[in-house]
C-alpha cells in the first residue's frame, strides 16, 4: 500500500494500519504480525503493540533501583507526547513482551523486628511449599555424587495460597508466622529473566509511538538525553542499528582516508611521480559532487549503505583518471617535446570511449537496485552513491585534468620566461 506525499500529513495511513492489524488479529487470530509498506519507514508490530519498534536499554547496579528508573522513564515518555500510546518496561531484547506474574511477599523491617527472622530465613522455609520442582541441594546418594534432592511439603500442589497466608506457619521451633499479617502478598509483573552484563543489571523498555519514525526517534532520543539519572545508572538509545550503523560511521571515518592514501601510494609507484597521482585524486571531489546530486535527485536517505558506497567509490572513481593519466604518460614518453595541453587532449580522445564503456557497464549493473529499491534503503543508498559518483567522476575528472595540466605548463613557461 503506497500513499502520496500529501497524504502522509493526514491520519489516513495510520487508520489503514490499525484496520489491517485488527483484521489480522480478529480474523486470523495472529499473535505476532507484520504490517509493512504503509509509509517509507514501514510499520511492524507484535500483537498490535510496539508498532514503531523503539527500544531502550537501561543499566544499573541495583535491580530495584533500575526498575524505578525505568518507571520514571516511562512516565516522562508518556508526558512528552500524546503519540506515546504505551511504554512497556518488561520486554526482551527484541521488544516482545517478556513479563511473568510473580507472587511477592513484602517482608518489612517491622516484620523482621517482631519475629527476629530475616527475609532469607523466611524464604528458605517457604521454598519447600512454593518451589517444589527445583532441587534444594545435591547429595552423594547411591554412589551418585551430584544427585539432586527436592524437599516438598505433602500436598503442596493442592495448597491454596490465600489459606496458607492466613494460617500460622511454623518457621522455626518457637516461632510461628502468619504471612497475611506480617507480609502482605501481591502479584507483580517482572521480566522472565534477570540479565547482568559488566557487573550491572540490564532491562529493556519498548515504546509504542504512533507516528513517523523520525519524529519518534527525535522525541525518544531527546527524553533519554535529558533525563537525570542517579550515579551508576545509564540509558542506551538506540539499542542497535542495522549492520551496526554507529560502528559503521566510525569505520568509515578512518577507512576513507586510508583507502585514499593507499590509492595514492599505488599510483605513485606506477607513475613514478608524485604530481600525477595528485592530479588523479581530482576524481574524488568530482565524485562527491555526483553523490550529492544523486541523493538530491533520488530522495534516498544517506544511511548505512551510503557509507559503504563512499568507501567503495574512493577506490573505483579513480580508475578512469588512472587510465587517462597512464595514456598521457605514454604519449609524453614518445613525444618529450610535445605540449602537455595537446598530449592530455589526445589522451582524452583515445581513452574517452573505454572510460565511458566501463562506467556505463557498472551503472547498468546497479540499475535494479535503483529501480526496485528495498524498503530499508540499504542497497538503494549504496547504488545511488556509486552510480552518482562514477558518472560525475567520468564526466568532470577529464575536464579538471586537462585544465590543471594545461595551467601548470603555462605557469612553468611563464616562470622560465
Amino acid at each position: 500500500v503506497r500513499f502520496t506525499e500529501a497524504s502522509l500529513r493526514t491520519a489516513e495511513p495510520y487508520l489503514v494500519r490499525e484496520r489491517l492489524i485488527q483484521q489480522a488479529v480478529h480474523i486470523a487470530g495472529m499473535t505476532y504480525l507484520y504490517v509493512g509498506g504503509l509509509l517509507p519507514e514501514g510499520y511492524y508490530s507484535g500483537s498490535g503493540a510496539g508498532i514503531s519498534g523503539f527500544r531502550i536499554e537501561a543499566y544499573g547496579p541495583d535491580y530495584e533501583g533500575l526498575e524505578a528508573v525505568c518507571e520514571r522513564l516511562a512516565a516522562r515518555l508518556r508526558r512528552a507526547s500524546r503519540r506515546v500510546v504505551d511504554v512497556n518496561c518488561d520486554v526482551d531484547r527484541f521488544g516482545r513482551p517478556d513479563a511473568r506474574e510473580v507472587l511477592r511477599f513484602d517482608w518489612t523491617d517491622e516484620a523482621q523486628l517482631r519475629t527476629g527472622l530475616p527475609a532469607g530465613a523466611v524464604a528458605a522455609a517457604l521454598r519447600p511449599v512454593f518451589a517444589t520442582r527445583f532441587p534444594v541441594f545435591f547429595a552423594p546418594i547411591a554412589g551418585e555424587p551430584y544427585l539432586p534432592v527436592r524437599v516438598e511439603v505433602a500436598g503442596a500442589e493442592t495448597i491454596d495460597v490465600a489459606r496458607l497466608a492466613a494460617r500460622p506457619f511454623p518457621l522455626v521451633d518457637s516461632v510461628q508466622v502468619q504471612l497475611a499479617a506480617l507480609a502482605p502478598m501481591r502479584v507483580v509483573r517482572t521480566p522472565s529473566a534477570v540479565e547482568r552484563i559488566d557487573q550491572q543489571y540490564r532491562r529493556y523498555v519498548s515504546v509504542d509511538f504512533r507516528g513517523p519514525y523520525q519524529m519518534g526517534h527525535r522525541l525518544i532520543g531527546g527524553v533519554v538525553a535529558s533525563m537525570p539519572l542517579p550515579p551508576g545508572y545509564r540509558l542506551k538509545y538506540p539499542t542497535f542499528r542495522f549492520f551496526g550503523e554507529e560502528e559503521l560511521k566510525r569505520s568509515a571515518g578512518w577507512a576513507l582516508p586510508v583507502t585514499t592514501a593507499l590509492v595514492f601510494l599505488i599510483a605513485a609507484v606506477v607513475f613514478e611521480s608524485w604530481w600525477l597521482p595528485l592530479v588523479m585524486l581530482l576524481s574524488l571531489p568530482a565524485a562527491a559532487i555526483g553523490v550529492a546530486v544523486g541523493f538530491l535527485w533520488s530522495g534516498a536517505n544517506f544511511a548505512e549503505g551510503a557509507f559503504i558506497g563512499v568507501v567503495l567509490l574512493a577506490g573505483i572513481a579513480v580508475n578512469d583518471s588512472l587510465l587517462l593519466l597512464d595514456r598521457y604518460r605514454q604519449l609524453r614518453a614518445r613525444r618529450p617535446h610535445g605540449r602537455p595541453a595537446s598530449l592530455i587532449r589526445l589522451a582524452v580522445r583515445e581513452r574517452l570511449r573505454p572510460m565511458w564503456t566501463t562506467t556505463l557497464s557498472s551503472v547498468v549493473a546497479l540499475l535494479p537496485l535503483l529501480v526496485f529499491p528495498d524498503e530499508a534503503g540499504f542497497w538503494q543508498g549504496m547504488a545511488v552513491t556509486v552510480t552518482g559518483g562514477l558518472l560525475a567522476a567520468t564526466l568532470l575528472a577529464p575536464l579538471a585534468t586537462v585544465a590543471l595540466l594545461s595551467r601548470a605548463r603555462r605557469r612553468r613557461e611563464a616562470g622560465s620566461g
